[in-house]
């Protein structure tokens, strides 16, 4: 099968684990014989920039990152409609939820992964936690031939939210490429007894803040417990 992934996910993301996701699963696809192609020119990715099969631009960020960012957005935009035209794909899994392809996919087939739904769950506190407000996404979600929710919660709240029918969601599970990369052995990390590790992000719809507070609490009654951040 041809299967063509737009460029939504990569072109701003250095790291993350949309892009991750997205970039193991063309790993994969491709290792079972399928022909996979990452509509894309320019890209700061790091798992793109490790990834042999697939060529892109590592262009500077001469004008900042928001703007250079937005510029190669349009650059990369550009590239996947170019592709979408070709019609040299069967299908085309989209990255995130910007309808620009609905203009030039025709009835080509395409698929969602839907990872969570905390912008429509929690409202007017995640409003900048992406671009698309809830008639774009579920315009492309009653469009989209399949559905991928990566948790059976995702997909009931996919039910219950956006009224999609349960036939339509298919829930595969994230899987784990870790154990390809066993820990270096020279690096010794020197931890305390007892501790909270929180790892990723500390901004947005992470909740930091949010953690603080509730760690504040328990440092309280348990002040042997310590908090680490990576």
């Amino acid at each position: 099968m041809r299967i063509l992934f737009d460029h939504q996910a990569f072109t701003g993301n250095k790291y993350g684990g949309v892009a991750r996701y997205f970039h193991q699963l063309m790993t994969n696809l491709r290792k079972k014989g399928h022909r996979v192609r990452l509509s894309l020119w320019i890209s700061h990715n790091v798992y793109l920039d490790q990834d042999p099969n697939i060529r892109v631009w590592k262009a500077p960020l001469w004008l900042g990152k928001k703007w250079s960012n937005l510029l190669f957005s349009q650059l990369n935009r550009l590239a996947s409609t170019l592709w979408l035209l070709s019609r040299q794909y069967d299908l085309v899994h989209i990255t995130f939820f910007h309808d620009y392809f609905l203009h030039f996919i025709g009835n080509k087939p395409f698929v969602l992964t839907y990872h969570d739904l905390i912008k429509e769950k929690f409202g007017t506190r995640y409003l900048n936690l992406d671009n698309a407000n809830f008639e774009q996404k579920k315009k492309l979600l009653d469009r989209a031939s399949a559905i991928i929710a990566v948790s059976h919660h995702t997909k009931q709240d996919l039910i219950d939210i956006f009224q999609i029918p349960a036939h339509k969601i298919t829930v595969i599970h994230h899987a784990c490429v870790f154990g390809k990369n066993p820990p270096d052995d020279s690096v010794q990390v020197v931890t305390p007894p007892h501790y909270f590790l929180y790892v990723g992000a500390r901004n947005d719809y992470k909740n930091f803040p949010s953690f603080l507070q509730a760690f504040q609490l328990i440092a309280v009654k348990y002040p042997e417990i310590q908090l680490i951040c990576a």
